[in-house]
């Protein structure tokens, strides 16, 4: 009947809005990841370059203990 076609065609364009909305989302989540990705990697860097700060600090504490009790 003609009542079941515009009822199928309304749930046709809903799905297809659904749809789009759905990939914009998607490409949204997508360039937040990357970003994360990015952040998380320049974190990594930071506290690599930390670690080394302090393990130097070490050794030359250590360097310096020694020299003392010498």
């Amino acid at each position: 009947s003609l009542e079941a076609i515009f009822l199928s065609c309304f749930v046709l364009i809903s799905q297809n809005r659904q749809a789009a909305k759905d990939k914009i989302r998607s490409d949204i989540e997508y360039e937040i990841n990357i970003k994360a990705e990015l952040e998380i990697a320049h974190l990594h860097e930071k506290v690599d370059h930390l670690h080394a700060e302090i393990l130097e600090r070490l050794a030359a504490l250590e360097r310096a203990g020694r020299a003392t009790r010498a």
